[in-house]
């Protein structure tokens, strides 16, 4: 599936539920998906313990559901400001390719 067609579909469905948020209110939503990617990284990388009543969870499963929800307010914020996300994309990748490619190293484990 095409990015394009990823903000049609939340496009469709926000317009659904009454419409797009205020930009800030994306913002603080984007914020707080991100901290939740971050709290379940830190359980799966062993850098906070695991609470006794969280031990049944998938943190790997939440992970994928966490970086879902995060990407849904990304494309709502796009959708608001009228950005096309395939677009910039390539764009923001081009850029990298030219600025950063000597920089990056790949970290071996």
């Amino acid at each position: 599936m095409e990015l394009r067609e990823l903000q049609k579909i939340v496009d469709e469905f926000i317009n659904e539920i009454g419409g797009y948020w205020e930009d800030p209110i994306i913002l603080a939503r984007m914020i707080e998906e991100l901290g939740e990617i971050a709290h379940v990284l830190q359980r799966l990388k062993g850098f906070r313990p695991i609470a006794k009543e969280d031990s049944h969870i998938n943190f790997e499963a939440e992970l994928e559901l966490e970086i879902g929800d995060l990407l849904f307010v990304l494309i709502s914020l796009a959708n608001k400001r009228n950005i096309d996300l395939e677009a910039v994309l390539i764009k923001v990748i081009e850029k990298y390719r030219q600025r950063d490619l000597k920089k990056w190293k790949r970290i071996l484990k």
